[in-house]
């Protein structure tokens, strides 16, 4: 440990997501980072707030709270339950969880703050005993200021991490589906085998067992959410330029309806993503390539589209959407891009 003693074996992940969208979203966070048998601590900041989230329909596993109206005896119970893996989740206020000692936590959620003491207590909770660990802060964005405090005063990094896609949660879910056929009780199959062979006879061996997967897993559908703010209902976009950004001007590439849609933006310090065939038909610009990321890719700045809170934001915002891009003017006079990639949020 160092000299805040900061546990060196945990990695610093921070999701930009609003209070509103955070109990879905952290049901998904769970599911891919510590599933159906991996534990976790979700730490809160009310005595309401850890009862909400305890109770939180989007978490599949079952979640248990800590907090300071509960009786030392029942504290307890609650307590080893967890330690000896009767239930995965436990959901606990600042103050409650002091003095907890369970080395098999896997993953710690927390929200933004300013108090480094708080966060690294919270953050100690896991990779512990040679373990390796993930500790996840949810912020919102006028919280980032918070985060670069923590990382200066911490000495971390977090890395900025969206949502988990699609893709993640079914291989996660499936996983865990596939998993729990491995402890069934196989004595029963043969019973169930002549309804199985009408099902394969119908909708063949592969879909039938897809769609047996996908019932066991609970995964009646996905809805996209934006990697930029984990807003539901929206798909991010990525732009890459060919070459250098002289002008940019998005009207001109995307239909007047779809610039007008764009929420958000980031200007990005990397690339990553496939052609999205939903807008393909509207792109005009062959210097431009126009694709879907599977994960958030580097961000070097964020543009809000519906911020009044900076200037320099509204500013940008307002220079993209007409075409002037963010630029720089040269010594000959000229306008020089400072950017080669663009992420927009466009909803579905």
């Amino acid at each position: 440990m160092n000299s805040l003693n900061l546990v060196t074996t945990v990695e610093h992940l921070a999701i930009q997501c609003h209070c509103s969208q955070r109990p879905a979203v952290i049901g998904d966070v769970l599911q891919v980072c510590s599933g159906s048998e991996g534990r976790a601590i979700i730490f809160c900041e009310t005595k309401r707030n850890v009862t909400e989230m305890a109770m939180n329909p989007h978490i599949k596993q079952n979640a248990q709270c800590l907090h300071g109206d509960i009786a030392q005896s029942q504290r307890e119970i609650t307590l080893k339950g967890f330690r000896e893996g009767s239930f995965k989740v436990l959901v606990a206020t600042n103050v409650a969880a002091r003095g907890l000692d369970i080395p098999e936590v896997d993953l710690v959620i927390q929200s933004s703050s300013q108090n480094i003491e708080s966060y690294i207590h919270h953050s100690g909770h896991t990779g512990r005993v040679g373990r390796t660990g993930i500790c996840i802060c949810f912020y919102q964005p006028r919280e980032r200021g918070q985060l670069r405090y923590v990382e200066q005063k911490a000495g971390i990094t977090f890395k900025c991490v969206a949502v988990p896609s699609t893709i993640y949660l079914v291989k996660s879910k499936s996983m865990d589906a596939i998993s729990s056929l491995a402890s069934f009780f196989y004595a029963t199959v043969d019973f169930f085998q002549p309804s199985a062979q009408i099902l394969i006879e119908e909708k063949g061996a592969v879909d039938a067992l897809a769609a047996a997967l996908a019932h066991i897993s609970g995964a009646s559908s996905f809805e996209p959410r934006s990697l930029i703010t984990s807003d539901k209902g929206f798909v991010t976009m990525n732009l890459e330029s060919l070459e250098e950004i002289q002008d940019v001007k998005l009207n001109r590439k995307l239909s007047s309806t779809a610039v007008s849609q764009i929420t958000r933006m980031c200007l990005l310090k990397g690339n990553v993503g496939v052609c999205f065939e939903r807008l393909q038909a509207e792109w005009h610009d062959s210097d431009w390539i126009l694709s879907v990321p599977a994960k958030l890719p580097e961000i070097e700045d964020y543009y809000d589209g519906n911020t009044s809170s900076n200037s320099r934001q509204r500013s940008c915002w307002s220079n993209v959407q007409s075409g002037c891009g963010n630029r720089n003017r040269s010594r000959s006079g000229s306008y020089k891009q400072s950017f080669h990639y663009l992420m927009v949020n466009l909803p579905v």
